[in-house]
């Protein structure tokens, strides 16, 4: 239509025949005589064009270090080696700045210097005591003190009674890098306490039982207290008492309940003669006058464990991981009567089918039942399920 117009055809002939308006036409018209000037223009030499051929005259050159650099080098040992290079493309040397590029190295690891020295040596004027000598007084005036708690401060007060003139943060970095701050030194007094030199456990029933306390939660009392009973022979459980308070009253039950079960009976001295130890902690449960009075009435002797020594009554604290592990961290109790049978059911479980290593791999009722199989003059027959006291 633009080439008919050119040729010579007026705009109203044309809008007629390909019923076009006039002013579409006339605005073709000049875009296409506007875009055939373009044509005809000369690009500039920073072209597109250009620059490719640029680019590509780099990575051939780029290419060339790479093959070069091949040799299991270090990026220093490469461009020290490249530096002294030429380029079969120009035939000059490599720029530093495209070498540093190909082996990824930034400037300032090839000019600048080391960072570190190898024998730093410390700032500022040098202290008349040094280091080394200040930590041996250090130590000296701690071994000296009757005390397990002296800080830095007054390690630094003692260093100045006695003639050494030094600064609380610089005797304060010297204890910590060399684990001599109070809280360390704590640990290290450990070795004062009683040493657990001797063993809990028995070669025959009946020689040593023990007794915790254990808290769990119930929806409607809030928490409320486990009291098992256990043979150190073989980890059986003998009695236990759920019950809402845990006081000395609730701690004892359980032990009428095992000497009952073990021995027939709760009368006066039944256990006198047999040398039963009560293993159990400093609670104040055990440490009142009526749990004391009890257990002298049945003729039992209380082995308190070590304070804070867990370990000492271990068998029964291990099951109450084990009751805490399968019971408690995956039931949720409404009612204390609900909590109760859970309870009578998992240590009815545990005493016929848990496995303890110890034990051989065998239930503790299993390893007993072996024991008096192999020693029947053993007159001690329990019964194998386990009584408790109702929940109070």
């Amino acid at each position: 239509m633009v080439l008919e117009l050119l040729k010579g055809e007026t705009l109203e002939e044309l809008s007629r025949k390909y019923a076009v308006t006039v002013a579409e036409i006339n605005t073709w018209r000049d875009e296409f005589i506007q875009n055939g000037t373009d044509g005809f223009k000369r690009k500039p030499e920073d072209s597109k064009l250009s620059r490719a051929e640029r680019k590509i005259g780099q990575l051939e050159l780029e290419i060339e270090l790479i093959k070069k650099c091949l040799g299991g080098k270090t990026k220093k040992e490469v461009v020290g080696m490249l530096i002294r290079e030429v380029s079969e493309l120009t035939g000059s040397p490599y720029p530093i700045s495209l070498i540093l590029k190909v082996v990824n190295m930034s400037s300032s690891g090839w000019y600048g210097k080391p960072r570190h020295k190898d024998n730093p040596q410390r700032r500022g004027r040098k202290p008349l005591v040094e280091d080394a000598a200040l930590l041996v007084k250090i130590k000296e005036t701690l071994d000296t003190v009757p005390f397990c708690g002296e800080g830095y401060k007054k390690v630094c007060r003692r260093l100045k009674r006695s003639g050494v003139n030094v600064g609380k943060a610089r005797v304060q970095r010297l204890m910590r890098e060399n684990d001599l701050m109070s809280p360390y030194r704590h640990r290290k007094a450990g070795k004062r306490k009683s040493e657990h030199k001797g063993t809990i456990i028995t070669d025959k029933p009946n020689k040593m039982w023990a007794t915790d306390g254990k808290k769990f939660w119930v929806a409607d009392k809030g928490w409320c207290w486990l009291f098992p009973v256990i043979d150190h022979f073989n980890d059986e459980i003998l009695a236990f008492n759920v019950s809402k308070t845990g006081n000395r009253f609730a701690a004892m039950d359980p032990i009428r309940t095992a000497v009952k079960n073990r021995f027939g009976t709760v009368e006066k001295g039944i256990c006198d003669g047999i040398g039963l130890l009560l293993r159990l902690d400093h609670g104040s449960q055990y440490d009142s006058a009526d749990f004391r009075k009890e257990m002298d009435f049945l003729g039992i002797e209380m082995s308190h464990a070590f304070v804070r020594s867990p370990e000492c009554n271990g068998c029964v604290e291990r099951f109450n991981r084990t009751i805490e592990e399968e019971v408690f961290s995956i039931n949720t109790f409404v009612t204390l009567e609900e909590a109760e049978r859970v309870i009578a059911k998992f240590i009815d479980d545990y005493n016929r089918g848990w496995i303890l290593h110890r034990l051989h791999l065998q239930s503790p009722i299993e390893y007993r039942t072996q024991y008096e199989q192999k020693h029947p003059s053993d007159n001690t027959k329990p019964e194998d399920n386990v009584s408790h006291r109702k929940a109070v």
